[in-house]
């Protein structure tokens, strides 16, 4: 018989004493350490990784600057469905999050990246929630929402302020609420409704979701009706809530469809060039050759989509540990299939959970595959947005068929596994990355820009090389330049309705091809440089006419 030691007295909390007096359960715990995992690939060094700032992410950004202040964009639109940007006719959405921010906090890398970086670490915690709400154990669900956190696809596609950055936010959003919908059957029609008013807004995110969003609610809305034609559930009831579903979601899209509409060949020309249907002399041919590729190893795991500045080189889209569970993920969907209600023998919503989940994977590659470009990572982004899903699944499905003893021990090395690899990937990604990638993110234009304005008293004008792909905007993003001020006429005139917008001059910067003789009596005054080469010069004339920003590479 043990007998106490004086003094000393064992308390036993209950796990309802506890979470009252620590605040989290012991469930909570782990959701939160992937959180914070996620956080901390999204957040840490955010203004310098990637190294410069894209022409994409300076437009997105001042465009929420003018619409901050004047509720235009720097065309002069007031509030608009689409932003003009450089003619190629942008999605809103990612701009619409970013106003609250740069009005609070003023212009910067940091105050633009910020809401994509935050969608981000949300997602995470939604593909979470989204698994417990398709059945798996809170291990299925963690496995799906660390392999989001850790994926390469999704921590770049979060630090890079572009539209489709909150593509899969939104997405998840809506994949959330249609799971509830499947399961909530007195309650279905309010779930309807938000679902539809979500899919709607992800139309607004990526000119690629005008059809992904139609695709993801055609097969919501044909996943519920077979889910309610196997309960049994009157016909009548049922079309109401898919009318409510699809009604929701077309008059959300309305606006962007009328401004499509009524733009005409001004607002589709951009598709135009990179529409297979249009560009290529074996539509079909190619666009199932293109449809295939997605699904192949290499998408995933291989090189993939060749732009660096949408798949980080010599790393997988999603980590190589995902592979078996991915597969297992697709089986678990099948599997699902025939599994019934104990209690009075019908099929349970997860179901037809499953081949929704399915549907989803086969009309992914969709809008990708018809288009020019082969493996276009932001074009097929509803299929890298499955793939935590179905790890998770499949993560589930092999917990439940393991033998109980070797179990722990298995589930604890996959897991390590994975963090390893988002070690490995986030070593290079905030080191050599960066180095390697300079050309691409246009780095000096910033460090250039900040030269030329110290010595801006000195010139009567600036000069700059327009090699950098649309200097105007960087010199109105680096300059904070006033909105109200803005000549809208002078930036509208210039480039065709069916060509990129070139901008020759903004006040006393210029913007054109630089001769000969403007290097006339000019002398080098300042340069870009690091360790390996010099990006940019700075030259003023001995005349003191202007002074001129040169791109050396």
């Amino acid at each position: 018989m043990h007998e106490q030691q004086p003094g000393r007295t064992h308390v036993r909390l209950s796990p309802r004493t506890a979470r009252r007096r620590f605040g989290l359960s012991a469930r909570a715990w782990p959701v939160l350490a992937v959180l914070l995992i996620s956080g901390a690939l999204r957040l840490y060094h955010l203004g310098a990784a990637p190294v410069a700032l894209n022409q994409d992410e300076a437009v997105n950004g001042y465009d929420a600057y003018s619409l901050a202040y004047t509720g235009r964009d720097h065309h002069g639109r007031l509030f608009p469905p689409m932003l003009q940007a450089f003619n190629d006719w942008t999605s809103p959405g990612l701009t619409v999050l970013t106003v609250p921010v740069v009005r609070l906090f003023g212009l910067s890398e940091i105050t633009i990246r910020l809401p994509g970086a935050i969608a981000g670490v949300l997602s995470t915690l939604l593909v979470y929630l989204l698994l417990r709400r398709l059945g798996t154990t809170p291990e299925g669900a963690l496995f799906g929402a660390l392999l989001l956190a850790v994926s390469s696809w999704h921590v770049s596609l979060s630090r890079w302020a572009i539209p489709p950055t909150i593509t899969p936010f939104f997405t998840y959003l809506c994949m959330w609420l249609v799971v509830r919908l499947f399961a909530d059957v007195g309650r279905e029609r309010w779930w309807a409704v938000a679902a539809g008013a979500v899919a709607g807004l992800i139309a607004y995110t990526y000119a690629a979701e005008k059809l992904a969003a139609p695709l993801l609610v055609a097969c919501s809305a044909g996943a519920f009706l077979l889910d309610r034609w196997r309960r049994r559930v009157p016909r009548a009831r049922s079309m109401f809530s898919v009318s409510l579903l699809v009604g929701v979601f077309l008059l959300i899209l309305l606006p962007l469809a009328v401004e499509q509409l009524r733009g005409g060949d001004q607002r589709n020309w951009h598709f135009e060039r990179m529409s297979l249907l249009r560009q290529s002399s074996s539509p079909v041919a190619d666009g199932i050759e293109r449809y295939a590729e997605y699904f192949s190893p290499s998408f995933f795991f291989g090189a993939g989509d060749a732009d660096p500045l949408q798949h980080v080189p010599n790393h997988p889209a999603v980590p190589m540990t995902a592979a078996p569970f991915l597969v297992l993920g697709i089986v678990s969907c099948v599997w699902e299939r025939g599994r019934r209600d104990p209690a009075d023998g019908r099929p349970q919503p997860a179901s037809t959970a499953g081949l929704w989940l399915l549907a989803l994977v086969l009309v992914a590659p969709i809008p990708g595959a018809l288009t020019v470009e082969h493996l276009h990572t932001n074009r097929a982004l509803h299929l890298l947005i499955l793939t935590p899903v179905l790890a998770g699944l499949g993560f589930d499905l092999a917990a439940r068929w393991a033998s109980a003893r070797w179990r722990p021990l298995a589930l604890t090395c996959v897991v390590v596994a994975a963090v390893i690899e988002a070690g490995i990937f986030a070593h290079f990604y905030f080191g050599d990355y960066r180095e390697q990638t300079k050309e691409a993110w246009q780095y000096g234009v910033k460090q250039a820009l900040h030269l030329a304005r110290e010595h801006r008293p000195a010139c009567r004008g600036v000069l700059v090389d327009p090699r950098i792909n649309q200097p105007y905007i960087y010199y109105l993003f680096f300059s904070a330049y006033p909105p109200r001020l803005l000549d809208y006429a002078a930036i509208n005139r210039h480039g065709g309705d069916r060509d990129w917008l070139m901008v020759p001059e903004i006040g006393p910067y210029s913007f054109r091809e630089l001769r000969r003789e403007d290097f006339d009596s000019a002398v080098v005054v300042g340069t870009v440089r690091d360790s390996s080469r010099a990006w940019f010069r700075l030259w003023q004339r001995a005349d003191n006419a202007r002074c001129i920003v040169e791109r050396t590479y």
